[in-house]
């Protein structure tokens, strides 16, 4: 990933997590990441 996306993506995160609270956050990104699992075409069986 092209380095300033990877600040970009960093600095969404950050802002995010203090909004949210860290557990918050992490279910978050597991409630993402279960929804990828119906939606990506691309992810490998």
């Amino acid at each position: 990933m092209h380095p300033i996306a990877v600040a970009a993506v960093a600095e969404v995160e950050a802002e995010w997590t203090a909004h949210l609270g860290k557990r918050r956050m992490d279910q978050f990104r597991d409630g993402l990441a279960r929804l990828r699992e119906i939606t990506d075409p691309y992810l490998g069986p």
